[in-house]
């Protein structure tokens, strides 16, 4: 176990020959930047982020990562928190869940790789992220309803978190077999109650070819929210899941909108469902 390095003053940081294993990063001071390292974390990591952001104007660039998340441990990729004007770009990411035996992990932690809560002005720009994923039950014992609380898995959740902007990304997401019974549910993208916000020529993939009976994808999730623009995105969306059973038919859907919802501008935008 390592604790992370804690960097409390403003400063820029090139690390392009670093490489940290099992060791994250909380940056707590304005201004930051730091470029050019690399990310190995094991099943052995016991810290809930490999990036904590709490301070604004924070710049992560050219960063890789390969993750293999603890099982029964929440583990959030990087974490944003009250911190405006977060950069992240030319981030390249595999984030793998990890269980030494099938149907031995929790179901109730959660697994985000970018979560961003009270966090206005954030530009996630030039990522790509492979994550291979179970599927999750919905949960409802949480304070409030909407909340991203609700979902334990996303790639990317972001909630009261206005003005993002979330382009030219590639997100490619499968599931693997293990999975809740009840109501096995899958978010890649999920906004709740942020304004103004921007998805633009995106590329997201999301497969899973080992349902054995219904399941829940949704692409692009968002709720109670206004003014947002989806525009010129590429969705596709491919499942054997689907039958009719005791957790209903299920779901597969490319982009959902649960209200009461503002003006909304969608357009352009390529979904497909096989």
């Amino acid at each position: 176990f390592k604790s992370p390095f804690i960097i409390d003053k403003t400063i820029k940081l090139d690390l392009e020959s670093a490489y940290f294993v099992d060791m994250g990063f909380n940056l707590t001071a304005p201004n930051l930047e730091i470029r050019g390292t690399s990310f190995d974390i094991t099943p052995n990591y016991l810290n809930s982020s490999a990036i904590f952001i709490n301070a604004d104007n924070i710049t992560v660039d050219n960063i890789e990562a390969i993750c293999e998340t603890p099982y029964n441990n929440d583990f959030i990729f990087m974490d944003i928190m009250n911190s405006n004007n977060a950069n992240l770009s030319n981030i390249v990411v595999t984030y793998s869940f990890f269980a030494p035996i099938i149907g031995n992990f929790s179901l109730s932690n959660y697994n985000y790789i970018i979560r961003l809560v009270n966090s206005n002005y954030s530009s996630i720009k030039n990522n790509t992220i492979l994550a291979y994923i179970p599927l999750k039950s919905v949960n409802y014992n949480v304070f409030e309803f909407p909340s991203i609380d609700t979902d334990l898995i996303a790639v990317v959740a972001a909630q009261n978190s206005n003005f993002m902007n979330l382009s030219d990304n590639n997100i490619q997401v499968s599931a693997v077999t293990m999975r809740s019974l009840s109501y096995p549910t899958m978010d890649t993208i999920i906004i709740v109650k942020s304004d103004n916000c921007f998805i633009s020529n995106n590329t997201i993939s999301v497969n899973d070819l080992n349902a054995n009976g219904s399941n829940y994808l949704y692409a692009l999730d968002m709720y109670e929210l206004s003014n947002m623009t989806v525009f010129n995105n590429t969705i596709s969306m491919n499942t054997n899941g689907g039958v009719a059973d005791i957790n209903g038919s299920g779901a597969a859907y490319p982009i959902q909108i649960t209200g009461p919802i503002g003006s909304m501008f969608i357009h352009n935008n390529t979904l497909c469902i096989i």
